[in-house]
């Protein structure tokens, strides 16, 4: 219990420094680590903790956002219902998916993230790509992620000003991982209810010490950033390096090749 504890506040510091350093969601850091933690569980565990504690924490970015405006109504309500399909089909995966995969899958989303970690600028509207908003969704839920990193360029290259994408993915994100919990759970919930139980008391260490820890470190990243840009990107980059190794590890270690 203490040790999911500690490890729980381990992940919010990291997760916490990572969106106070670059705007990255929780959900790269909470899925590994709580796949750690809980190894010999299905990797739909780690995954519903994670997408879990991603909505958690999260809930405070999209009220900021949304109280400083940095939100498009009519885009936010054309992105969520996607998303959430999405997502909520991704979780369910997670149920018959191998662990190897999914692990690799979260290596792999890593190093494109270390890659394009400076974004794409705006460019002309392209109201279409909406489209692609549904396999965000799916990958999400797949994951345990909130999907910002992917969303946020999608959401430039459809024509929103940067604070808008930035604004709308984070309160479109929290949505989603709300509301595809509540599908899944809603759908199956005897399902997941059996799943989740033996590793109930984890689970809720895992997401107290997330909750401790993610707003002060969050404000720590911020400061950085604002301090010293160029370090950050770099410190970004080569955690997001680290975690895809560790990743990758873990899935050869489990079974993948």
């Amino acid at each position: 219990m203490l040790a999911s504890v500690l490890l729980g506040c381990a992940g919010g510091l990291l997760a916490g420094l990572l969106a106070g350093l670059g705007g990255l969601g929780g959900g790269i850091v909470y899925t590994p680590l709580f796949a750690w933690r809980l190894a010999d569980a299905p990797i739909a565990v780690p995954v519903f903790a994670s997408l879990t504690a991603t909505a958690l924490t999260g809930a405070a970015g999209a009220w900021a956002h949304a109280r400083l405006g940095h939100l498009q109504p009519r885009l936010l309500l054309r992105v969520v219902p996607l998303l959430v399909l999405g997502a909520g089909a991704g979780l369910a995966s997670t149920l018959v998916l191998a662990r190897p995969l999914v692990l690799a899958a979260m290596a792999a989303l890593d190093l494109w993230m270390a890659a394009t970690l400076n974004g794409p600028r705006r460019v002309h509207a392209r109201p279409w790509l909406v489209w692609f908003v549904l396999p965000i969704g799916f990958v999400s839920g797949m994951l345990g992620i909130g999907g910002g990193t992917m969303l946020v360029p999608l959401l430039l290259r459809m024509g929103a000003p940067l604070a808008a994408a930035v604004g709308t993915a984070s309160v479109a994100g929290f949505a989603m991982a709300l509301l595809a919990l509540a599908l899944n759970l809603l759908a199956g919930f005897a399902h997941w209810k059996a799943l989740l139980a033996p590793y109930a008391a984890d689970l809720l260490a895992l997401w107290l010490g997330v909750a401790l820890l993610v707003p002060p470190a969050t404000r720590a990243g911020a400061r950085l950033h604002t301090r010293a840009p160029d370090a950050a990107r770099t410190a970004l980059r080569v955690v997001l390096v680290a975690l895809a190794l560790l990743l990758l590890t873990a899935a050869v270690r489990e079974g993948l090749v």
